[in-house]
């Protein structure tokens, strides 16, 4: 289970829009392979506790948020940046654009361990208001979350498993059983003829 804290940022002018990427972040993993705490019942732990969003910097205390919450992990967003501003056209042209960006440092904490699960700064650009690019961050974090928890290949083991086209092969190729309690297999000799019927050796 996975809780994700409301985002920290020490600006007051961007706390709306850092509360916003937390929530847009737990909308976007709901339903998905990951049980999630979202930012609004941590929230309300963390006023429980006196806690603010930037005290989260403290592992101690996001752990023990997240035992509040009854989660394996924790996620915390800090905000680097969050800039819009114009950008003019090439050549004198007259339209003015509008740029969007916004940087999120998140960290996920294993709760038992202590460890970091991932910690990284994940970085949105576009020619749209600051929200937007907001939403663009909660994706690609969202991405990168459901990634972690990916089911994990099993390795080739090396062996090839016994088949019925393997049984019933030529007599260059065909499998005998040794006589050793659980069957293991071995190779026949090859014969001038195929042998009706396997054969214990």
């Amino acid at each position: 289970m996975l809780a994700i804290a409301p985002f920290s940022d020490e600006n007051p002018l961007n706390r709306r829009i850092a509360s916003f990427g937390a929530t847009r972040l737990s909308e976007l993993l709901k339903g998905g392979r990951l049980q999630i705490v979202d930012a609004g019942r941590v929230a309300a732990e963390l006023q429980r506790q006196g806690l603010a969003p930037t005290d989260l910097i403290s592992p101690s205390k996001t752990i023990a948020v997240g035992i509040a919450v009854g989660a394996d992990a924790v996620l915390t967003g800090r905000i680097l940046e969050v800039l819009q501003e114009p950008a003019s056209g090439i050549s004198g042209d007259e339209f003015t654009a509008i740029e969007g960006r916004v940087t999120v440092d998140v960290r996920i904490l294993d709760v038992k361990t202590r460890l970091k699960l991932f910690e990284g700064e994940i970085y949105c650009s576009v020619p749209a208001l600051v929200p937007v690019a907001m939403e663009c961050v909660a994706r690609r974090t969202a991405a990168r979350v459901n990634a972690l928890w990916l089911p994990r290949q099993k390795k080739p083991t090396g062996r090839t498993p016994v088949t019925d086209s393997m049984r019933h092969a030529t007599p260059e190729t065909k499998l005998i059983p040794l006589p050793c309690g659980p069957f293991r297999w071995r190779r026949a000799r090859p014969t001038s003829s195929t042998p009706s019927s396997i054969t214990r050796s």
